[in-house]
């Protein structure tokens, strides 16, 4: 298995999105205007102009909060959008070449140069609150508690001995995250975070297309999906996958490239639309959380 990590200075918040778009763009936006204009600023990542035209392109998820909307799932800060550019261009001529290319596998968020998972004992008893409120139904809320709980016993059913639990806690004093509703339109079917995120970005939000009668991904699949990315773990098609999104920011193989595991998005004739726990994703979630290490 290649190890190789991969470096870049961009954080993301995760997310489930409807599909991987062609292109970053706003709904109704010309494709080749937005094409030619994402060229330029990842052409001259230090260009101010080029940068704000690129910002223009984007969608604003939620809207005011200053965090946009790019590769159709992923949203980085607007102080974050030179990173993600810089880390989109292609490498030079003269750059020197890479031990090997990028790997095409299961992978760890990586911060530091440590591996973005949950470590200790105590980091593994997760305490979660429902934001019951900001649901426009109780029986919404109701329905995403449930498929929430039901993702969390497969990943813990999945490796009894790594030791990670989900506890729900009423009112919400002591707990680690919350899970809410935001309803924005423009936004991803559900987002997570990983374990090094700021406590105040500790949220899982599903939003108006988790509900919708044409959504052709399993809710439950969803939701183990998003489990996923706070137990640490990044997309499997992350890199150099014909068809899907490169994916910036620093990571490390796990397990060889799964094309239907619960983290592959339907991008590269890869994905699947239960997001179902594989027997590879089971595999890397063991050897992570009981030795620190990728599967031999």
């Amino acid at each position: 298995m290649r190890n190789l990590i991969i470096s870049a200075a961009v954080t993301a918040v995760v997310s489930l999105s409807t599909a991987a778009p062609a292109q970053d763009s706003p709904r109704g936006a010309g494709a080749e205007k937005v094409a030619a204009i994402t060229h330029a600023a990842v052409a001259n990542p230090s260009d101010p102009a080029a940068i704000e035209a690129f910002v223009k392109t984007l969608v604003e998820v939620p809207a005011g909060s200053g965090l946009y909307l790019v590769e159709g799932d992923i949203l980085v800060s607007r102080g974050e959008i030179a990173s993600y550019l810089e880390n989109r261009r292609p490498p030079a001529a003269s750059d020197p070449p890479t031990e090997e290319p990028v790997s095409e596998e299961l992978i760890v968020n990586v911060v530091n140069g440590q591996y973005d998972y949950l470590k200790s004992k105590d980091d593994r008893s997760l305490k979660y609150t429902i934001d019951r409120d900001s649901f426009r139904s109780s029986q919404e809320a109701d329905v995403a508690l449930a498929n929430f709980q039901k993702g969390t016993q497969a990943w813990v059913e999945a490796c009894h001995e790594c030791g990670v639990s989900f506890s729900l806690v009423e009112g919400g004093s002591d707990a680690h995250f919350v899970l809410a509703y935001v309803d924005d339109v423009d936004g991803p079917i559900a987002r997570a975070f990983f374990p090094s995120y700021p406590k105040d970005l500790w949220r899982v939000e599903v939003f108006p297309d988790y509900y919708s009668d044409t959504l052709s991904f399993d809710q439950v699949g969803v939701m183990r999906h998003e489990i996923g990315h706070i137990l640490g773990f990044r997309h499997e098609h992350i890199g150099n996958i014909p068809g899907c999104f490169a994916e910036g920011g620093t990571y490390q193989p796990i397990t060889p490239y799964t094309p239907n595991s619960v983290m592959h998005y339907m991008c590269g004739e890869g994905g699947s639309f239960d997001l179902a726990l594989r027997q590879t994703d089971a595999e890397g979630f063991r050897c992570l959380y009981t030795t620190g290490k990728p599967c031999p």
